[in-house]
C-alpha cells in the first residue's frame, strides 16, 4: 500500500505478510519519484527474522531516485513500513 502525505511531498509505503516469508522488488518509478524533486531519502522499518516471535526491528536509510528499485524482504509474520521524502 502506498499513500502520499496530504498536500505534501512525502510518501509512505507499507507491506505485511502472513506466516509465509515474501520477497519482491518495487520500482521507484511511481508517483512519489516522478515529482519535480528528483532525489529522495528513504527510511525503512522492517520486522526481523521470525518477526511473529520477536520484537526485533531493522531500521535502514538510503538515498533513492527514479531509477532505484526497492528490494522488499518480509519475514514470516512480519512487515515493513517505508517513508520516502525529499532529500535534505
Amino acid at each position: 500500500m502506498a499513500r502520499r502525505e496530504r498536500n505534501g511531498p512525502t510518501w509512505y509505503l507499507g507491506a505485511i505478510t502472513d506466516e509465509e516469508a515474501r520477497t519482491f522488488d518495487v520500482p521507484t518509478l511511481v508517483p512519489y519519484a516522478r515529482t519535480e524533486i528528483r532525489r529522495r531519502d528513504l527510511r525503512g522499518w522492517a520486522g526481523g527474522e521470525l518477526a511473529h516471535e520477536s520484537a526485533a526491528v531493522t531500521i535502514s536509510k538510503r538515498p533513492v531516485d527514479a531509477t532505484s528499485r526497492l528490494h522488499i524482504v518480509l519475514a514470516p509474520g512480519g512487515g515493513q513500513a517505508i517513508r520516502i521524502r525529499p532529500a535534505r
